[in-house]
């Protein structure tokens, strides 16, 4: 096993071939969430030939959900051949959007069927002339150990993986499909009730790189060993509103690694100013909208209920749209109520016709519509008493 020249290895994010959240084609056209997955494919492609890769990884979620559409397994399928005509290797395994049961086939057994590498779903080590990778995919919890503790299956996975690091030679490699506990998710928070690997255990096992998929953010969490998350390739969900997915290529004789940038849409943000609702029949909100083209979006602001009718939503998607947003998820309003005091007054001294009275007038309803309303009021008292 010789790697005294070092190799290129490309980590790729969790893939989620195709999503179908914030789809914007009109129906019976090519989805174009499917059209940004292939452009996200071809990209992938370029790298490894940019940096004449010799191998891919792939540490799981290949498919968005366990039951994925016949064009997303042949999209893969795509990708993975691409990769190996251009001389690198594929190495890729289960995740947990891939699975459908313990007992139970799933589409990266599939993929397996065109090449075992493919689509890994059981925990193993693979030695290569330059490299050793120990795999260790998805699995149900109760499959690692019967109580399903994640304290227990935690113990558990470090268990495989030290076990495995025997086994390999040479430059080491730990791939899987798990959270690692010092990780933080897309949403700002960390693991919690759920298996997780423990960096200073990932630190000590004596692997060079240990690459795990499973968390919608990248991040390393170690240089030396190089431990990380590789994110994701594709945006499906608001929490992953700051990603910018990517790639790692890793350098085995430096173990230096690069990101290039995946051409995935960004979801990006906006708010309105006070100003601007206010005085929103001007049109001064549209200096608030940032640069959006080609961009997931959504719009925000804070405004009491009065203030709020003057907004248009409408006018505002229509302009975004104009503006080349990619997608409008929506404009989302946080609306400052106004309190409606009872009054001192109204107690149960007053009749309810008397009590109704005072409490419309703290209303901010119509005025005009009191009389009408009131008299329906008392013909109903009249039947009660009646």
């Amino acid at each position: 096993m010789s790697i005294s020249k070092g190799i290129n290895i490309l980590i790729g994010p969790d893939l989620h071939c195709w999503p179908t959240t914030y789809e914007c084609a009109p129906r019976g056209t090519i989805p174009s969430r499917l059209v940004e997955w292939r452009n996200i494919k071809d990209e992938i492609l370029n790298v490894a030939l940019k940096h004449s890769a010799k191998y891919a990884l792939f540490p799981g979620d290949l498919f968005n959900i366990a039951s994925p559409k016949a064009e997303a397994v042949i999209e893969i399928i795509n990708l993975f051949e691409g990769l190996e005509k251009n001389g690198c290797k594929v190495i890729a395994c289960k995740g947990n959007h891939d699975d459908v049961g313990p007992t139970v086939k799933n589409f990266v057994d599939v993929l397996s069927e065109y090449n075992p590498l493919w689509g890994i779903t059981e925990i193993g080590c693979y030695n290569f002339e330059e490299l050793s990778i120990a795999v260790i995919p998805y699995q149900k919890p109760t499959l690692l150990d019967r109580s399903g503790s994640p304290e227990k299956v935690s113990e558990a996975l470090v268990q495989k993986a030290r076990e495995m690091a025997n086994h390999c030679s040479g430059y080491k490699v730990l791939m899987g499909h798990w959270s690692i506990k010092e990780a933080i998710y897309a949403n700002g928070f960390g693991p919690k009730n759920e298996p997780v690997f423990p960096l200073a255990d990932l630190k000590e096992m004596g692997y060079n790189i240990c690459a795990m998929g499973h968390v919608h953010k990248a991040q390393v969490l170690n240089e030396k060993p190089l431990i990380f998350h590789p994110g994701v390739s594709i945006i499906t969900k608001m929490d992953e509103k700051t990603e910018t997915p990517s790639v790692f290529v890793v350098n085995t004789k430096t173990n230096s690694y690069i990101l290039e940038e995946l051409p995935a849409k960004k979801i990006e943000v906006f708010e309105l100013t006070k100003d601007s609702i206010v005085n929103f029949e001007s049109g001064e909100w549209k200096k608030d909208i940032p640069e959006i083209e080609n961009c997931i979006v959504v719009g925000k602001y804070t405004a009491t209920e009065d203030e709020a009718r003057k907004v248009d939503h409408k006018e505002i998607i229509n302009y975004l749209r104009e503006k080349g947003a990619f997608y409008v998820e929506g404009i989302r309003p946080t609306i400052i109520r106004k309190e409606r005091d009872r009054g001192a007054t109204i107690d149960t001294s007053l009749s309810r016709v008397e009590a109704f009275n005072k409490w419309y007038d703290t209303t901010t309803e119509r005025q005009d519509l009191k009389s009408k309303v009131l008299l329906k009021f008392q013909e109903l008292e009249k039947e009660i008493e009646n």
